[in-house]
């Protein structure tokens, strides 16, 4: 076999065919062509290349590595449409949250009086549930979830009657008092149930899109459990691999050559170049995973952003219910008021009554007077002169008893009105302590809602929670990866530098038997062909 030495970590595989002989050359490309001929006899097996082996086994490192990175990247997929279903669940909590405070406002006159205008948004367009509406946001989240597209086109129509109601109900307010029943019952009837249609749609929404958190949840929860056994076996399989690769590329590429000086320079250029291969494939997965676990953190910090988000709904929807309570604790002391009020009432009339029957007693007693006046001064007439004093006198008394008679009769006319004054007070009154039993019912029913969508917030919480904890489970795992693929890279460089010092070993081998490092490279070749002719 003949040798011409040249440094060189590039090489080609040419195959040639001699007569009867079959030759494999080797050439080194970046220096002065060298050439090493390798005998190959008919009868042996055909050798597959050093080349060939390379490629297959970075192929079976690279086929690792995309598995693991697909892995990764199929768990973001996953996180990115669990957020994409909070945010959106969020948002629908938002809208009810604003409608909730928009009916809690337009019901503001029950309480004040002096109230005539309702100071709230009157467009369904320009709302804020009226502009995520007619947007395209909206039809995004339709064509990601079509389960909520039924419920979100059934709430157009009672959302732009809730809106035109207070409208309708403004223009009532400001007929004035004798229009205010009316608008009582009008808000009852239209805008509060419009407002419990929208309401109602708005939670099938929201259920919807709970439903999906919690199937994504449970996905993201198994898909972490996944990625976590796979980049596992990943590293312990590519720790594996890696050593399993060394090991038999260096048996494969040294025990052909293992009789020369120059098979043992080749082979160990040869793992230099795997141990290289192996040291950037290393590297290259460490930076893969580098990336996957920042990509990991931003997704946990955008989690967190939206779980303190989601909290802060929740503490609004506290807040709001312990608003709603005050108010309704002061509506019922309120009518207490009314009804003590209205006790009032009763008791002044039944007094007025009573008046009205002293009077009436005291014209009957005038008229009496009057009839026994009249008497006295028929005998005092019959009775002449003797009787004329007595007649002045019947006269006299005749005189206060009508006047007595005309002062019960005015004062009876008096008591009379105030009579139905107290009943036209005792009516309104009576019709105010109903409304106010109502908002006392309606306030009632805003605090369950709220305490209901509280509770919902904090639920939503709690998901966003877990879905945090499995990104940290899996950003550790691939932080855990990045470390193992760089150790397996300082394994790959140490392996580089021992097959360095394999070939400068043999260099000095070659030194000590007392040729220079090309002549005895040409000597070994030159048997190895004087072999080859023999046979």
């Amino acid at each position: 076999m003949g040798w011409d030495y040249a440094r060189s970590a590039r090489l080609s595989w040419q195959r040639k065919v001699t007569g009867r002989k079959r030759y494999w050359r080797i050439i080194f490309r970046e220096q002065p062509l060298s050439v090493c001929t390798i005998k190959h006899k008919r009868g042996d097996a055909v050798k597959v290349s050093i080349g060939v082996k390379l490629v297959v086994g970075y192929l079976i490192v690279a086929v690792l590595t995309a598995a693991v990175g697909l892995t990764g990247w199929y768990s973001l997929v996953r996180m990115e449409k669990a957020v994409n279903v909070v945010v959106h669940s969020s948002e629908v909590l938002d809208k009810e949250i604003a409608h909730l405070k928009w009916v809690q406002k337009a019901g503001e006159f029950l309480t004040e009086e002096g109230i005539t205008t309702v100071a709230v948004e009157k467009d369904d367009h320009n709302c804020g549930f009226g502009r995520w509406y007619y947007s395209n946001e909206r039809k995004s989240v339709e064509a990601e979830f079509p389960g909520v597209a039924t419920f979100l086109s059934q709430i157009e129509e009672p959302h732009r009657r809730l809106h035109v109601s207070a409208v309708q109900l403004e223009l009532l307010l400001q007929k004035g008092k004798e229009a205010r029943p009316e608008a009582v019952d009008y808000f009852r009837r239209e805008v509060r149930g419009n407002f419990l249609k929208v309401q109602d749609l708005l939670e099938k929404v929201h259920s919807s899109l709970q439903s999906s958190i919690n199937t994504t949840g449970k996905s993201v929860e198994e898909m972490a459990k996944v990625a976590k056994y796979i980049s596992l076996g990943g590293i312990v399989f590519g720790a594996f691999l890696a050593v399993t690769i060394g090991v038999v590329l260096s048996r494969m590429i040294v025990r052909p050559i293992r009789s020369t000086v120059g098979g043992l320079v080749s082979s160990s250029g040869e793992i230099a170049a795997a141990a290289s291969q192996v040291s950037s494939a290393s590297q290259q997965l460490a930076e893969g995973a580098s990336s996957q676990a920042a990509a990991l953190q931003e997704s946990a910090a955008s989690l967190e952003e939206m779980s303190s988000m989601t909290a802060m709904s929740a503490d609004h929807a506290r807040r709001a219910k312990t608003m709603m309570t005050k108010a309704q604790e002061i509506v019922e002391k309120v009518n207490i008021h009314m009804e003590e009020m209205r006790r009032a009432i009763l008791e002044i009339t039944k007094s007025s009554e009573e008046t009205v029957r002293i009077v009436k007693t005291i014209d009957e007693i005038a008229f009496q007077t009057n009839l026994l006046a009249l008497n006295a001064a028929v005998e005092a007439a019959r009775a002449g002169e003797a009787g004329a004093g007595f007649a002045v006198v019947a006269d006299e008394v005749r005189n206060l008893a009508m006047r007595a008679a005309e002062a019960a009769r005015d004062t009876t006319g008096l008591i009379e009105k105030t009579i139905e004054a107290v009943k036209q007070g005792y009516e309104l009154t009576e019709v105010t302590t109903r409304a106010f039993g109502e908002n006392v019912r309606i306030s009632a029913e805003v605090g369950h809602l709220v305490e209901e969508i509280a509770g919902g917030a904090e639920e939503q919480a709690q998901g966003i929670s877990q879905i945090s904890k499995a990104i940290n489970e899996i950003d550790k795992v691939t932080q855990r990866t990045a470390a193992s693929a760089e150790e397996s890279a300082a394994a790959a460089e140490e392996l580089t530098q021992q097959a360095k010092q394999l070939t400068s070993y043999v260099d000095e081998l070659a030194e000590l038997l007392g040729e220079g490092k090309v002549a005895y490279r040409e000597e070994l070749g030159d048997k190895e062909g004087m072999e080859e002719r023999k046979g």
